[in-house]
């Protein structure tokens, strides 16, 4: 990233824990909540921060909790699209995975798949709390998910 990029952009609404850490380490974030920002509205509203050039990441929950949407295939695009042209790496928390109600994911002993940003983007970390997520799951998916 380039040192001017200082800032954390947060597609909320998101996990406070996230934010709560930035504060502590003393880093620079911004924030909007995406609800009146659905559909195409999402890239002009994500432009108008990274076009000022201080955005080194932005980070989203998807499914999200509390409000449980989920990022469309066309919303995930645009994000990704965006973080290429701004050089933005993405971080995308997927703690909720299991419950993206897109698609029938809960397959108890198989992996599941679903569109993940990093499907379409290079630069994404993709954040697994893996706790939660195998507690969702039954023990031969654990044991797969593992090796």
């Amino acid at each position: 990233m380039y040192e001017k990029q200082d800032t954390i952009l947060f597609l909320d609404p998101g996990f406070p824990v996230h934010k709560q850490q930035l504060k502590v380490l003393g880093q620079k974030f911004e924030t909007f909540d995406v609800y009146d920002f659905r559909g195409d509205k999402l890239k002009a509203k994500i432009e108008s921060y990274l076009s000022k050039g201080n955005i080194a990441a932005l980070l989203y929950s998807n499914p999200n909790n509390p409000s449980w949407i989920c990022f469309t295939e066309k919303e995930l695009k645009i994000i990704a699209e965006l973080a290429d042209k701004y050089n933005v790496v993405v971080l995308e928390d997927l703690a909720y995975v299991a419950m993206d109600f897109r698609k029938d994911l809960y397959h108890p002993g198989k992996l599941h798949t679903r569109q993940l940003l990093q499907d379409i983007l290079i630069i994404t970390f993709s954040s697994f709390q893996v706790p939660k997520h195998l507690a969702m799951q039954d023990s031969d998916w654990i044991d797969d998910y593992v090796k």
